[in-house]
C-alpha cells in the first residue's frame, strides 16, 4: 500500500499478473492486464494529488517477479507535506486492485456476490515508527484457520476483458503459491 522513508512516500502499483512461465513480453503487451493496471496507477495518483502530493512515475510499468508469479510494477513516489502514513493508508485503501471503480459502488457489488466475509482479507498490514517511518502493505493473500480448516484467499482483477477461466487459474496460482509456503496439499475443490 504505501512506505514512507525520511518523508518520501513510494506507492508500489502492482496489477497485472502471470505465471513466470509465460513469457515476459506477453504480459507487458497485454491489453487486458496493461489496462487492469493503469486504473490500479490512476487512482492511486489522483488520490496522492488529492492529497496535495506531487506523485512521480515512470512512464511505463516493469516486471516485478515474486516466485513464480510476475507482475506489471509501476513505483509511485513523493515527497510528503506533513501527512501521516494513517491518513494516506485511510484514504488509499483500498485500491482497486482489490475493491474495484468506482470503490463504493464495486465494494457494494462484491459484498453481494461474495459467498463469505473477507475479513483481513486485503487488509493493510505493517508498521510505523515514532520517526514517521512507515511500510503498510495489502494482504492480498491470507489465511484464517477455523478449528482444524485452513481457509486460504487470494483474488484476481476483472476489467473489461478478462476471461473468467483465466482469472480463475490465476488465483489458483496465487493460492497454489499459499499452498507451497505453508507445506499444505491441495483440497479437492479448493477453488471457488
Amino acid at each position: 500500500l504505501l512506505a514512507v522513508r525520511q518523508g518520501q512516500l513510494r506507492c508500489d502499483a502492482l496489477a497485472g499478473t502471470a505465471s513466470q512461465q509465460e513469457p515476459a513480453e506477453a504480459l507487458m503487451r497485454s491489453l487486458k492486464d496493461r489496462h487492469e493496471h493503469e486504473l490500479v496507477v490512476e487512482a492511486i495518483t489522483a488520490v496522492l494529488q488529492q492529497q496535495g502530493l506531487n506523485p512521480r512515475q515512470p512512464r511505463h510499468p516493469r516486471l516485478a517477479s515474486h516466485g513464480p508469479l510476475r507482475h506489471l510494477h509501476t513505483p509511485i513516489t513523493a515527497p510528503l507535506n506533513g501527512q501521516h502514513p494513517l491518513a494516506l493508508a485511510e484514504v488509499l485503501h483500498p485500491t482497486p486492485a482489490v475493491a474495484g471503480l468506482p470503490r463504493r459502488e464495486a465494494m457494494a457489488w462484491l459484498r453481494s456476490l461474495e459467498p463469505f466475509e473477507r475479513g483481513a482479507y486485503a487488509a493493510p498490514i505493517g508498521w510505523i515508527d515514532s520517526a514517521g517511518d512507515a511500510e503498510l502493505r495489502v494482504a492480498i493473500r491470507s489465511g484464517v484457520l477455523r478449528g482444524s480448516r485452513l481457509e486460504l484467499t487470494a483474488g484476481a482483477g476483472l476489467v473489461q476483458g478478462s476471461v473468467p477461466e483465466r482469472e480463475l487459474q490465476e488465483v489458483a496460482l496465487k493460492l497454489e503459491v499459499l499452498q507451497q509456503q505453508l507445506s499444505l496439499s491441495p483440497a479437492a475443490g479448493a477453488v471457488g
